[in-house]
């Protein structure tokens, strides 16, 4: 008699299993610790480059950056999409 196990071997299969038959609580720990540590470096790039950018003492330099920011955050929210779309 053999047992089948229900251990994912591939990416794939793992990311599947993640979003499907994952405890919630390991699911949310997986997927959102990175995207978290991902914000805050994103946070901190955005601070130290204002500053940068601020000591210059260009008010046109500062608005373009503060433009940019929610314009780059935008690009990468459509990037997420279809890059979690492109895994099946």
């Amino acid at each position: 008699m053999t047992t089948t196990t229900t251990t994912p071997t591939t990416a794939a299969e793992k990311n599947r299993w993640y979003l499907s038959a994952a405890p919630i609580l390991h699911a949310l720990v997986h997927l959102c610790v990175p995207m978290a540590a991902a914000m805050v470096v994103s946070a901190l790039y955005n601070v130290i480059n204002a500053g940068f950018i601020g000591a210059q003492h260009d008010t046109s330099l500062l608005a373009a950056i503060t433009f940019g920011t929610p314009l780059l955050g935008l690009v990468m929210a459509v990037g997420g999409v279809f890059g979690v779309g492109a895994v099946r």
